[in-house]
């Protein structure tokens, strides 16, 4: 059972809700990622990117240029983060 999340962490305040049931409909795409993706890139570019093409090509390119926006640690917002992704696309 070590894949189960639970509600025992010792706070109230920290648990897990889980909402209604979402169905996908045909080439929707799900995309479950670290704070080392939405604190490098921006919620529309990254559905830009994520949203046309072959999912393995449009995951690495976004990976990619999360990684890169990391490397400019002079340019604020930006910062240098571990990176965890997730893609998925109902083919039909």
């Amino acid at each position: 059972d070590r894949h189960v999340v639970f509600n025992v962490v010792g706070d109230a305040s920290m648990r897990i809700e889980i909402g209604p049931t979402l169905h996908l409909a045909a080439r929707d795409t799900v995309l479950i990622a670290s704070d080392g993706l939405s604190d490098n890139m921006a919620t529309p570019q990254v559905v830009e990117y994520m949203r046309k093409g072959p999912l393995a090509s449009s995951a690495t390119r976004v990976c990619q240029l999360a990684s890169q926006q990391m490397m400019q640690t002079e340019l604020q917002p930006f910062k240098p983060d571990d990176l965890t992704m997730i893609a998925f696309r109902r083919i039909n």
